[in-house]
């Protein structure tokens, strides 16, 4: 009986020391959070992703007093802990990248030189982000110690992403080393630093003879500079590594409206470099510097005939006309049909004519582009040119200008083509037929149906074989009938 009690006893408080051991251990809610990252079911981990970030919410919200100090120290007890999860670790290191404390700095230094690259990765881009003065100096440690390329790389990057003036001065003398991850580094933190003396630094290394790779990077990233000297621009447009940067710095100059601006755009456009032509008249043309392109145009390829065509709205009305006919005269047959098309936008009465030959050239591709410009041609000018030509005494003349009727909506059009089809000149019955075959509505039809029964065998025939063609697709049922009877 007594050993039983005693047995018991014992047991009692071996349970009661286990609960105080349990309750020290996971008391905290934290604690039960951090416990949940454990479990194998993905719904329940992200409970604890979401309970974590709520705590961190809560513990740094405004009027919490020493909210960030004290989420910090939690946080960074449970990351030192080895029972805790790697789930749970990473979105710890998230979390101090967010609110964490001076306090985390080192911690955090220890955790991107481990094993884990998955930690360490999150620990490298929390340094990035927390505030304080010693990060720049843990960093700079880091950066010495370093035995990896790939790992200096990496802290050198994160040094500069925070973006610390006060750390100019260590970049500068980057930019002497011979070390070339960290002069190659250096040139892109002051770029980022971005402030007029990391840019005069990086303009003095530039002019001092930065050779290869360097000097290629100092020109893209001084190029990217707001606050780039002139003469730096005039420089890399006269003496680029890659052809990119020139264009880029004559892009700069002409944005800046440099003195020099309108002779560097001629001299490009003259340019032995394809390439460069053509992006200068892009340049030229976008800021309004039509008038430096137009005086260059006799010297013009094919494809910079293109760009210049794609490009006419930047010219007043009479210069893009103007250009379209210099491109008629001077490229290509597909230069031409590109020109074409562009009077049916810019052309006025001088381009009639023009258009009228295209229209009944025998080149296809010419002829179709004539006819796009005359169905969309301005105004009323190509309608009377056409009004002139069917009141010829030229066969031809009217020819022509029953085919134009088909592409534009002439006054009184319908009736002229009808009395051509009454009179005697059989060619040009055809003619009018084909165009009515394209403007016919059902009682244009029903007109040429009573007009056949009126007509001669030789008119009869072509007329019924015009309905025959047309009435199915617009004609009503009893029309359709008809016209199956003849």
């Amino acid at each position: 009986m007594n050993r039983g009690l005693r047995y018991s006893s014992c047991s009692l408080l071996w349970l009661i020391l286990a609960a105080v051991a349990w309750s020290m251990h996971h008391g905290s809610p934290l604690a039960g959070i951090i416990e949940r990252f454990n479990e194998e079911d993905p719904a329940l981990q992200y409970e604890a992703r979401r309970e974590l970030a709520k705590y961190v919410a809560d513990g740094t919200a405004p009027g919490v007093e020493n909210g960030a100090a004290n989420v910090t120290r939690q946080l960074l007890n449970f990351l030192s802990k080895n029972g805790v999860s790697r789930e749970a670790k990473k979105y710890i290191v998230r979390d101090l990248a967010r609110v964490g404390t001076s306090d985390a700095v080192e911690p955090l230094a220890k955790v991107i030189t481990g094993k884990d690259a998955l930690i360490a990765e999150a620990g490298r881009q929390a340094l990035e982000q927390i505030q304080g003065d010693n990060v720049s100096s843990v960093l700079k440690k880091l950066i010495k110690g370093a035995k990896e390329t790939d790992d200096r790389q990496n802290y050198l990057r994160t040094l500069a992403n925070r973006r610390e003036s006060s750390n100019a001065g260590y970049f500068r003398l980057g930019l002497k080393s011979s070390d070339t991850v960290y002069a190659k580094e250096s040139v892109l933190a002051l770029s980022l630093l971005g402030d007029g003396g990391s840019v005069k630094a990086l303009e003095s290394a530039y002019k001092k003879g930065s050779s290869g790779f360097n000097k290629n990077l100092i020109e893209n990233e001084l190029l990217r500079a707001d606050s780039v000297s002139d003469n730096f621009l005039l420089s890399v447009y006269e003496n680029a590594g890659v052809r990119p940067n020139r264009q880029a710095a004559l892009v700069k100059l002409v944005d800046r409206g440099h003195s020099q601006s309108d002779n560097l755009l001629r001299s490009s456009l003259a340019d032995g470099d394809s390439d460069l032509r053509a992006n200068a008249m892009r340049i030229a043309l976008s800021k309004d510097k039509g008038y430096i392109v137009r005086s260059e145009v006799e010297n013009f390829s094919n494809d910079e005939w293109r760009i210049l065509l794609n490009n006419l709205s930047g010219f007043e009305g009479k210069g893009a006309e103007g250009l379209a006919h210099k491109a008629i005269d001077s490229g290509c047959a597909g230069v031409q049909v590109q020109a074409l098309r562009a009077l049916g936008v810019y052309g006025t009465g001088k381009s009639i004519d023009l258009l009228l030959a295209h229209f009944s050239s025998d080149n296809k591709e010419l002829k179709q582009a004539a006819t796009y410009a005359i169905a969309r041609f301005p105004g009323s000018a190509m309608n009377s040119a056409i009004s002139t030509l069917f009141n010829s005494d030229s066969a031809d003349n009217k020819a022509l200008a029953i085919e134009a009727m088909a592409y534009r909506n002439v006054p009184n059009a319908k009736n002229r083509l009808f009395r051509i089809v009454n009179g005697e000149d059989m060619h040009l019955v055809r003619e009018a037929l084909q165009t009515l075959s394209v403007t016919a509505d059902e009682e244009d039809l029903y007109r040429l149906l009573f007009l056949s029964r009126r007509s001669e065998e030789e008119k009869s025939k072509i007329i019924n074989g015009m309905l025959k063609k047309v009435t199915p697709q617009i004609g009503s049922r009893e029309l359709q009938a008809k016209v199956a009877a003849l």
